[in-house]
């Protein structure tokens, strides 16, 4: 079965990241296919619900909907509440983590001085 995620915001016509993880996902011989959702900015619940009713595995959510995709959230880490936004919605977990703050603090942390 074919594994369906994709990236959501408003506007996202631009986001590199539909062409980037399908290179991995072919490179990697994964059977999915990640694709981008530029909606209108009042859209985010409507499109999560028929997203997850549709069978999306996750989206990766940015501009406007990161709070929007916290609220949404059956569980959050700890990070994700303190940022009061995620950047993830995965419909197999449920939670939402904010990512970027987890990474930029490693990058921070181990850059070359």
């Amino acid at each position: 079965m074919t594994v369906r995620a994709g990236v959501v915001g408003s506007p996202a016509r631009h986001s590199l990241s539909p062409l980037i993880h399908s290179a991995w996902l072919k490179a990697a011989g994964i059977d999915g296919v990640y694709r981008l959702y530029d909606i209108a900015a009042d859209g985010f619940a409507g499109f999560l619900q028929g997203a997850l009713d549709d069978g999306l595995r996750g989206v990766n959510v940015t501009l406007p909907f990161k709070e929007q995709a916290l609220m949404a959230a059956d569980e959050a880490s700890e990070a994700a509440q303190l940022a009061g936004a995620a950047m993830r919605h995965a419909s197999s977990l449920c939670m939402s983590r904010r990512l970027c703050s987890h990474s930029g603090t490693r990058r921070l942390r181990h850059r070359p001085r």
